[in-house]
């Protein structure tokens, strides 16, 4: 294997590591892993500066670092039927994965997106995910839920009242919610590296939802 294919696997390696390091450890690390972040941006290797893997890689940590810990207000968001609820509501005391997007966020990139969430959802429940999604017409979203067959459950909120800076990304996310509204694992998925968002809801699903039990992912 050639020196530059050798740094090219190290530098994605860090890089991964580095994002999932989020979902595991203490918020206070925060300070460290952007010192590691860092030296990758100053590297001398113009090999790693030009990877767009690692640019995709390196984008989600800064995510992670810029909105991991943030608590989420108890924002009132809307299903397809008119029904309003708290989000807290929703939680019901455990862990959730949220999967946020809007009407103006790349169709192709939320489609792929939703038939990795629908296999998912055999897995863990489907009341284990939350599927959040940003429309000015309601009816749109339904038609939208209708045509793609969605069987989870989709949630109209107002994106304003999410107060997070992933949001001014304008790109799809999923990302973990906690009991007590506090969120991180975040993780903005890219429709030309599919093993990457894989390899993300695999290692959520063994963090958060392995130790279910069959009750507990059909009842909450």
């Amino acid at each position: 294997m050639s020196k530059i294919n050798s740094l090219k696997i190290l530098s994605v390696s860090v890089l991964i590591m580095l994002i999932l390091s989020l979902c595991y450890y203490n918020i206070q690390l925060r300070n460290t892993i952007r010192l590691s972040v860092d030296l990758l941006k100053n590297s001398s290797s113009r090999h790693v500066k030009d990877s767009i893997q690692n640019k995709i890689l390196l984008n989600n940590v800064v995510q992670q670092l810029e909105n991991s810990g943030i608590v989420l207000h108890d924002v009132t968001i809307e299903d397809v039927d008119n029904k309003t609820y708290k989000l807290k509501a929703l939680i019901k005391g455990r862990s959730k994965l949220i999967f946020m997007f809007s009407e103006l966020n790349c169709q192709t990139c939320i489609d792929m997106q939703l038939s990795g969430i629908e296999q998912l959802s055999k897995d863990i429940g489907s009341k284990n995910i939350i599927l959040l999604a940003s429309y000015k017409n309601k009816r749109d979203l339904f038609q939208f839920a209708r045509i793609n067959m969605i069987k989870t459950v989709i949630y109209n909120f107002n994106k304003s009242d999410i107060q997070i800076p992933i949001t001014e990304a304008n790109v799809p996310f999923f990302f973990i919610i906690n009991p007590d509204l506090t969120s991180t694992c975040f993780f903005i998925p890219e429709k030309s590296l599919p093993k990457h968002t894989t390899t993300y809801l695999k290692i959520v699903k063994h963090r958060f939802f392995d130790h279910l039990n069959e009750g507990e992912r059909k009842s909450q």
